[in-house]
């Protein structure tokens, strides 16, 4: 209860309304590509990435056990007066822990997004496509198994696709060790699908989700010239279709950062809310306490 209030009180610290649709990979990072301003213009000046680990605890039937992501962020051109094309792509997968040896993946998501990004004054605005899917892996096997059964297969197969649009506001500096950012985001999803075997209309179908909203922020504190404390924090409501607690999701996280020649390393501990976790062949909401483990290069902060 004490760990649950800390980290909802980081999320409302971190100015979080609504923000990126859980489905997409990069949700826990930001990608800035104005970082280094000192970057030379053109083909194929810069690239990031992001690799993480975490395990969860307290999952609805123990599903989101696991959960590791691959990212990365290919500069195709930089243009002179800040203005950058960007190629993001990024892998995810969740497993549960029920098999003979505590790691059992149960689904993937891929992520491809195409973006422009603009600096204007101390505002970055972006414009952006991107193509979101989720497939399942090793749906001939039960839940809690190895061993196929054709009489247990399910799968549910989900796209969301389609142009969004995002704010980076200036980070704001209190004091010369803490800084504050904040972003706002909103997608448009003119393909979306959603295909369920055995078939079923059980909650809601995210091919009735037409868009998303977002917002979030962080708050970091440096100490010392290589290491940092910070908690960050969205949330996320895609509409329209369903309840308030079918459409909405959040994560509050407070970690350290530890910075080196090539990027950073970010212990954390963080709660996430799924409005639907995506781990069955119908909805099914879960909120999970997880301890992990995140690389990233200044790029994808």
């Amino acid at each position: 209860m004490v760990l649950a209030a800390f980290l909802a009180a980081a999320a409302h610290l971190c100015g979080v309304a609504v923000a990126t649709a859980q489905i997409q990979v990069t949700r826990d990072v930001l990608l800035d590509p104005f970082v280094d301003s000192a970057q030379a213009t053109g083909f194929l000046q810069g690239h990031g990435v992001m690799l993480e680990v975490n395990r969860g605890f307290g999952s609805t039937d123990g599903e989101v056990a696991w959960n590791t992501k691959a990212g990365g962020v290919i500069e195709l051109y930089r243009w002179e007066g800040d203005a950058i094309l960007s190629l993001l792509l990024g892998n995810e997968m969740i497993g549960n822990a029920k098999n003979d040896i505590g790691f059992n993946p149960r689904q993937v998501r891929w992520e491809e997004a195409l973006v422009f990004s603009k600096k204007l004054g101390q505002f970055t605005m972006q414009l952006g496509g991107i193509h979101q899917c989720k497939h399942d892996v090793d749906n001939s096997d039960p839940l809690d198994s190895d061993d196929p059964d054709i009489t247990a297969i399910a799968k549910r197969v989900i796209i969301l696709s389609g142009p969004y649009v995002s704010v980076i506001g200036p980070t704001f500096r209190p004091i010369d060790q803490l800084s504050i950012s904040t972003y706002a985001r909103a997608d448009w999803y003119p393909a979306s699908s959603e295909y369920r075997f055995p078939a079923n209309s059980r909650g809601r179908s995210l091919a009735d989700a037409a868009a998303n909203v977002s917002a979030g922020g962080r708050i970091s504190y440096l100490v010392g010239t290589a290491a940092q404390g910070y908690i960050l924090g969205w949330g996320a409501w895609s509409f329209p279709g369903g309840s308030v607690a079918e459409s909405f999701s959040f994560r509050a996280e407070a970690g350290i950062g530890l910075k080196g020649r090539v990027g950073a390393l970010h212990p954390y501990i963080a709660i996430e809310r799924f409005a639907d976790d995506l781990t069955r062949y119908f909805p099914q909401r879960s909120t999970v306490t997880q301890l992990g483990l995140r690389f990233s290069s200044s790029m994808l902060r």
